[in-house]
């Protein structure tokens, strides 16, 4: 099963050199990563508990994800090191962007599946004193139609991994997805498999891609060209569904010589 893994790793003096990679508004950042409520492997309707122009969003440690009518993004997060074990550990964030190209993300095509039962949330903020409540989670959401005839999937699978799936009709022109991944330096990896994110708290990986049409699994890699992400999937016949499936599990690694973390594991 083709997974996303995420990697933590120290690096030093990067505030300078990763600065013109932040396309993103911070403050909107630091709402979602403030959010409250527990860390579930499910998916919320946003009733206007988070900013507004989130339309569902996944909360995790270490790891926030959020669908807007652009496309993904992923907020990664971990604990500073601070000069004493004294002080309150400080937050670092970093923000990767999966921007839909031509792609149409509306939240009357959102389809909700695999309620979370016996769970639900409840929210009270200033600008909503009487509550935004009974806010319910879902292991699985559909987005129909990001383009013809092409189904954009978000699901955690039974061992917790968050995936991303597009899922094509046959005839679907396949070529036309492509992601334009903002705010990290992108390479490919494992002969196109892979795809490694670098952000200035740690390298995403996301692989190992895979693809099929019904049960049978077809060659499928990643193609990497003017710094857009496509897919190169062949021998397909077009009787059946074809189903491209990244997913992502995320692990974390600490070096340095001060505190080492590892409580965002969710493998």
């Amino acid at each position: 099963m083709a997974v996303l893994s995420l990697t933590f790793i120290n690096f030093t003096g990067i505030e300078g050199t990763w600065a013109s990679l932040k396309s993103y508004d911070i403050s909107i950042v630091r709402e979602w990563i403030n959010q409250r409520g527990i860390f579930s492997k499910g998916f919320s309707l946003n009733k206007g508990q988070v900013n507004k122009e989130v339309l569902l969003y996944s909360r995790n440690s270490g790891l926030n994800i959020f669908l807007t009518e652009k496309g993904l993004s992923f907020v990664i997060y971990s604990p500073k090191e601070t000069e004493s074990k004294k002080e309150q550990p400080k937050i670092q964030y970093s923000r990767v962007d999966y921007e839909l190209i031509g792609g149409n993300i509306k939240k009357e095509n959102i389809i909700f599946e695999e309620e979370i039962e016996n769970y639900y949330e409840n929210y009270y903020t200033p600008y909503a004193p009487d509550g935004i409540l009974f806010v319910k989670l879902y292991k699985k959401v559909r987005i129909k139609d990001v383009y013809p005839g092409i189904d954009w999937i978000l699901r955690y699978d039974n061992e917790g991994r968050f995936h991303h799936e597009f899922e094509a009709l046959p005839n679907s022109e396949i070529a036309k997805i492509k992601i334009k991944v903002k705010n990290a330096q992108i390479e490919l990896s494992d002969e196109g498999k892979s795809v490694l994110l670098k952000t200035p708290i740690g390298i995403i990986k996301d692989g190992n891609l895979i693809a099929y049409e019904g049960n049978r699994e077809l060659s499928a890699k990643y193609i990497l060209k003017d710094k857009l992400l496509s897919f190169d999937i062949r021998d397909y016949e077009n009787r059946e569904k074809i189903l491209i499936d990244p997913a992502l599990v995320w692990a974390t690694y600490y070096g340095g010589s001060s505190y080492d973390y590892s409580n965002f594991n969710f493998n």
